[in-house]
């Protein structure tokens, strides 16, 4: 009962002082939606990037263990110096703002910007993604290289050993019957030898041709599944939630302006 009696209160004194209610309402109400209005528009578009386990090489060599992917350190290499710098040449960096996310805990990874402009939020967004998969492309194929020069270096070498245990074979061979108790230790020692290092050379060979093939496709485990589009319409500012802050802001200023009318005019200075 005590409560109807003190909202009927208040809103005799609201009514009482209505036209100050009123334009405190419209102020505030209106400097909000003119705030909203006024602000700089900000438009955001978002490209999707998947990390498989396996690119074509791999497939094509028949390998079955899955890559393990760091998809934190992958979000560092889209916003570090390689893939941006290019961006950078183009767009001025305080011209857009970069987020790199995975989506739910998943090989995928959301690259958004949000700019002033769509058209360049897209624009970036998606070179980016490009970016980002010419680099691991790259890099890739720069490892696969560098593997077939050392695998060949290792190749250069066994292939001497080889030839060295083949001429220290054709030795004992030619000593025929002749040979000592230690001559045919050594003999056997040598075959043991040459077998050995004709595996690891067979083995070496296999792997050359691996890594060449890595290198020739320039192959990538990186795909981009979802190009950003041109937003329609901006993130910010939030038109509809600015505009029912504003309301309640609004609301709120009408009723404290008539309290504060009704208290000052209940409550005279004395002189």
């Amino acid at each position: 009962m005590n409560d109807e009696i003190e909202l009927a209160e208040y809103a005799k004194i609201v009514k009482r002082h209505w036209i100050l209610a009123c334009l405190s309402f419209i102020i505030v109400l209106g400097a909000i939606i003119a705030y909203t209005i006024l602000s700089p528009k900000v438009y955001e578009a978002k490209s999707l990037i998947v990390i498989t386990s396996q690119d074509q090489a791999n497939f094509l060599l028949g390998s079955s263990a899955p890559k393990v992917t760091d998809i934190e350190t992958q979000k560092i290499v889209i916003q570090g110096s390689d893939v941006m710098n290019p961006i950078y040449s183009i767009y001025k960096e305080n011209t857009f703002t970069l987020n790199v996310n995975n989506v739910k805990n998943s090989n995928v990874i959301e690259i958004s910007v949000q700019s002033s402009s769509p058209e360049n939020s897209s624009t970036i967004a998606n070179h980016i993604a490009t970016n980002y998969i010419n680099y691991v492309t790259t890099m890739r194929t720069q490892d696969a290289e560098s593997s077939v020069q050392f695998i060949t270096d290792k190749i250069k070498s066994y292939d001497d050993e080889i030839s060295a245990l083949n001429v220290k074979l054709l030795y004992y061979q030619d000593l025929g019957n002749s040979t000592s108790k230690d001559d045919r230790i050594a003999y056997q020692n040598v075959q043991r030898e040459l077998t050995a290092k004709g595996k690891i050379y067979d083995y070496l060979l296999e792997k050359r041709e691996e890594a060449a093939l890595t290198a020739s496709l320039k192959s990538t485990n990186v795909q981009i599944i979802e190009y950003a589009s041109v937003p329609l319409t901006p993130i910010k500012p939030n038109v509809p939630l600015n505009v029912a802050l504003g309301a309640i802001l609004a609301i709120g200023a009408a009723f404290g302006s008539a309290m504060a009318a009704h208290y000052l005019s209940n409550n005279p200075k004395k002189k």
